[in-house]
């Protein structure tokens, strides 16, 4: 039960007490902008983290560290159940992207929050995110060029799932793009048209639909539509009136020519359950998120999950007018839906797509640390709200100029090229 201290010094005094380290965190330090830093203390030992600390050793109770693939696993317990371990899940293809993405920021000579600081104190901010910038067009294009090119003959249908505020809705359009520039014809088909009448939705134990849940979407209907046009058959597929809460057909007719693929984008599209009476050769699966390949240190990361946070609350104000604490409310409902009905499913994707950039806090501080200020101090908000400042803190400001107008970052700041009538 070994004491954890919490004390706080100049940054000079900091730089020197953690001169010994060789993981950025001395970068970092003189990046910080702020005249402190705090830092903790276990008996002689010291450390740098980012959030809060328990008060001792003797809390930590449950946990395992246990090989995995080239490295370590350190477990810790579940979010929602804290006296057991988090169970342990082999994500040998998220892993795979993760190491494909910390090779990317070896390129771009970037491997921690300091090392993109220095970067962004010179003129290489702007070659930098255009270097970025074009290794996930790479990307982009290599899926496209996979699909058209699948061994055993093309999918019919390209199923397309992520968690929230992933950039599926920019990626499925650029995906589109470029799918289109060599010779296919993609043809979007939204999920949430074969949502169920309101009335026969599902609901919450507390009498609210459950709008999320699979046993919203129509699957006979859907499930019908897909195999009479996997057999060539001419479909009239609805398009769903959520103020009326019913499908409406306005007349538009799908029938599948040479080159056509439907593109299905949706929160369930990973889930066989959704799609079980459609062979799976004529099917082909994406799973769309953020992963971060940047770390603060070889202690603290950057949280996907806070990422898509962040994300959320620009977008949310620009396009619906939330105001933070709107969006914060309503967080907790969108991450159960994630934990229960896209994450458990990421191992049945066939190709996953990164959407982080390694600079986007910077750029995101610009919008979203304004509208966190704002978070009164009596709110049940302003802690966590003020976590997220700390957070953003740690990078430089990066002005939206510097991106492209065809980032998937510009879903959530404004100006994207695929916005445009």
């Amino acid at each position: 039960d070994i004491p954890v201290v919490a004390e706080e010094i100049r940054i000079q005094e900091a730089t020197e007490l953690f001169k010994e380290r060789t993981d950025g965190i001395e970068s970092l330090f003189k990046t910080l902008g702020n005249p402190y830093v705090r830092y903790f203390k276990m008996g002689d030992y010291i450390d740098y983290y980012t959030d809060v600390l328990l008060p001792s050793t003797g809390y930590l109770n449950i946990f395992a560290l246990e090989p995995y693939f080239d490295g370590m696993l350190l477990r810790i317990p579940a979010r929602r159940k804290p006296d057991h371990l988090e169970e342990e899940v082999m994500q040998d293809k998220m892993f795979g992207i993760f190491s494909e993405y910390v090779g990317w920021n070896r390129l771009l000579n970037i491997s921690n929050v300091g090392e993109l600081n220095t970067v962004c104190k010179t003129k290489s901010t702007f070659n930098m995110i255009k270097l970025a910038e074009a290794l996930h067009e790479k990307k982009v294009t290599q899926i496209a060029d996979m699909i058209a090119n699948r061994p055993g003959g093309r999918p019919k249908f390209v199923l397309i799932s992520g968690p929230s505020s992933s950039g599926k809705t920019t990626s499925t359009k650029k995906l589109a793009l470029y799918m289109s520039a060599i010779g296919l014809n993609p043809i979007y088909l939204g999920l949430d048209d074969y949502f169920k009448e309101k009335v026969d939705s599902p609901k919450l134990k507390n009498g609210e639909y459950d709008f999320e849940s699979i046993d919203c979407i129509d699957l006979d209907l859907f499930n019908k539509q897909l195999n009479q046009i996997l057999n060539g058959e001419e479909v009239s597929v609805p398009t769903y009136n959520f103020v009326e809460g019913k499908k409406e057909y306005k007349g538009r007719l799908i029938k599948l020519k040479e080159n056509d693929i439907i593109l299905i984008e949706g929160l369930h599209c990973l889930n066989e359950a959704l799609t079980s009476t459609i062979p799976k050769d004529a099917k082909l699966k994406v799973y769309i998120s953020p992963f971060m390949p940047l770390s603060v240190d070889r202690h603290n990361h950057i949280s996907t999950v806070d990422i898509r946070l962040l994300r959320r609350i620009v977008r949310d104000n620009r396009t619906r007018g939330y105001n933070v604490q709107d969006t914060l409310k309503s967080w907790d409902k969108v991450r159960n839906g994630e934990i229960k009905y896209v994450f458990p499913f990421t191992n049945q994707a066939n190709v996953i797509l990164n959407t982080a950039y390694t600079y986007e806090m910077g750029l995101l501080r610009v919008y979203a640390e304004p509208l966190l200020y704002s978070v009164p101090i009596d709110s049940k908000y302003y802690n966590e709200s003020r976590r997220l400042i700390d957070e953003l803190q740690m990078f430089f400001p990066i002005p939206s100029e510097y991106i492209s107008d065809s980032n998937i970052l510009r879903e959530f700041v404004g100006e994207s090229y695929f916005e445009r009538g």
